[in-house]
């Protein structure tokens, strides 16, 4: 069996017209084992929004495109930093000073030949949420640091019927077998969850 090495393609190309369907299962031939193909194909025809881009946000995305996901939105104010290389997942020394969402994108883009990523260098709030999420996404990552801004959007995707995942006090913790998925009504112990039941609660009333 000839690597795609072997095989006329090219690599620099982001456009999916490039990037043929035997390519492709190859690519993704472990994926399409675990999940099956029906399955992989639901994975591959989601429209997922990431919104932060941080230490939770670039690796979320990052595994996101590995998994299948072909539509893709990353939204991130910020510039990586030097003290955020550590812990970005794909950003490198050249990076520092760039935006997160862009350099995200263009790595991804790197990665996944065929990949639509769109790019919003913008923070998110509840004046802009409309424009952000208006192409109704199947699922939306709450990956933000802020509890202000991540009590807007969680409120947002509550009025609007989002399926939305949210990351919530796990930082500096170091014993992930205490890891739980669950409501926000299910957290316990947890500061940031208790924050934002309380915000969210009278923001909906």
């Amino acid at each position: 069996k000839k690597s795609i090495k072997d095989r006329s393609y090219d690599r620099k190309s982001t456009d999916s017209d490039h990037f043929p369907i035997e390519f492709e299962e190859e690519f993704f031939s472990r994926n399409i084992q675990f999940f099956g193909s029906k399955n992989f194909d639901k994975i591959k025809n989601s429209y997922v929004v990431v919104i932060g881009l941080g230490g939770v946000g670039s690796h979320a995305a990052h595994m996101l495109a590995r998994s299948g996901i072909k539509k893709m939105k990353l939204i991130d104010f910020d510039q990586v930093t030097l003290s955020s290389l550590n812990r970005n997942a794909v950003a490198d020394w050249n990076d520092v000073g760039s935006s997160k969402a862009i350099v995200l994108k263009k790595k991804l883009e790197k990665i996944i030949p065929n990949i639509r990523v769109d790019a919003c260098v913008e923070v998110f709030r509840e004046e802009n949420a409309e424009k952000l999420l208006h192409e109704r996404p199947d699922f939306v990552l709450d990956c933000i640091d802020d509890v202000s801004t991540k009590c807007q959007l969680l409120s947002y995707c509550v009025k609007n019927n989002f399926k939305v995942m949210s990351s919530l006090g796990a930082a500096l913790k170091s014993d992930p077998t205490r890891l739980c998925i669950g409501t926000l009504n299910d957290a316990v112990k947890d500061s940031l969850a208790s924050k934002l039941r309380w915000r969210i609660k009278h923001r909906m009333k």
